[in-house]
């Protein structure tokens, strides 16, 4: 194993030769498309501006992926590229190597758009996206090529699972009580917590806890919020709603501990949390009390 590692960082490190500073800052723009931040504007702008249905659609099968990836992560143990040669690392990446989560997130996350567009040209750029994305992460030396594969099938995979069992288990959903939400979605995060205590499981878990719960609240509570509106009541919510996001997001991190310091694991979860209620629950219910949200 240890050759093809070697093999492989030789030819990715004639690939960064041959594309020189612009291939370098191509990819790094490239790769931000499969970045948390990018997929925590994403989210908002879909279950706020665009169709509620559709963000909560996309954010549960990002964090449902998430889980997935960083659990095979544990499971694998493989190493980055740069971690056995430091020259072919381009940008700082953390954790385990195998699979890419930014191949199969991007897979899924573009695929589902493109099933909810049902154009040609959607499945295009799909999959046009979801290829520069994960090649970015071996550009930029923070997966082997073998990662990426399997990433991009593990997406694959979750894709075709999410558009032939999607609408049995939506209507499955539909029919529990409010009551019956919060326990599965309290037993589950506790499960994923308590199972595989690692940072990204607690904070995929925290989100996907959060959105479940306040989607459940938003529906049964009766707010009266939809995605309709004029074109400056959606910027309005999307800029206010976004800068609120990360606030959180951003400021709870600068002064939440450290991993490895007391506390982490909850304080994790909480910052995480804090995000998807707003996300989910508490954005939707101030935008109707600001005037930022259309007549149904």
């Amino acid at each position: 194993m240890e050759s093809g590692f070697q093999n492989a960082i030789e030819w990715m490190l004639s690939i960064q030769q041959l594309g020189g500073d612009a291939g370098a800052a191509f990819f790094k723009f490239v790769t931000f498309f499969g970045d948390q931040e990018f997929y925590l504007l994403l989210f908002p702008l879909l279950f706020w501006c665009i169709d509620t249905r559709l963000g909560i659609r996309v954010a549960v099968a990002y964090l449902l992926s998430t889980l997935l990836n960083v659990s095979l992560k544990e499971f694998t143990a493989q190493p980055r590229p740069f971690e056995i040669n430091p020259a072919v690392g381009l940008i700082e990446e953390y954790g385990q190597g195998m699979p890419s989560n930014h191949a199969q997130a991007s897979t899924i996350i573009f695929g589902i758009l493109a099933h909810h567009i049902k154009k040609t040209w959607g499945w295009a750029a799909a999959i046009l996206i979801a290829f520069l994305i994960g090649f970015s992460r071996i550009y930029l030396g923070v997966h082997f090529p073998l990662q990426v594969i399997v990433g991009w099938g593990l997406g694959i995979g979750l894709l075709v699972i999410y558009v032939n069992f999607l609408d049995q288990v939506e209507a499955w959903l539909q029919k529990r009580s409010l009551t019956q939400h919060l326990i599965m979605a309290t037993a589950l995060a506790l499960t994923l917590c308590f199972t595989i205590p690692n940072g990204d499981i607690i904070a995929a878990s925290a989100v996907l806890w959060a959105m479940w719960c306040g989607v459940a609240i938003l529906y049964t509570a009766g707010i009266p919020f939809t995605t309709a509106g004029t074109l400056g009541q959606k910027i309005g919510r999307f800029v206010f709603g976004a800068i609120i996001v990360l606030v959180l997001f951003e400021g709870l991190k600068a002064i939440f501990p450290d991993e490895g310091e007391p506390l982490y694991a909850l304080l994790r979860f909480v910052r995480y949390g804090l995000v998807g209620f707003f996300v989910s629950l508490v954005g939707p219910w101030l935008f109707t009390k600001v005037g930022l949200v259309g007549e149904r």
